[in-house]
């Protein structure tokens, strides 16, 4: 995912609407989440960033 804010907020949810990961990120472009403690299954990634959010879903498989 790449941001061109200067900082924002990163949740990552899974399907049952826990919250498993909130980090809050400035002066980077680039973020990296390393999936492979999860289990395979869907996930939400909500970023906030100056005053916009983003809402994905995502499904890890291994």
């Amino acid at each position: 995912m790449n941001l061109k804010a200067k900082s924002f907020d990163f949740y990552l949810y899974d399907s049952n609407g826990n919250l498993l990961l909130n980090e809050s990120k400035s002066g980077i472009h680039q973020y990296k989440v390393d999936v492979v403690n999860l289990v395979s299954g869907l996930y939400f990634v909500k970023v906030k960033f100056d005053d916009e959010w983003i809402v994905k879903k995502i499904v890890i498989q291994h």
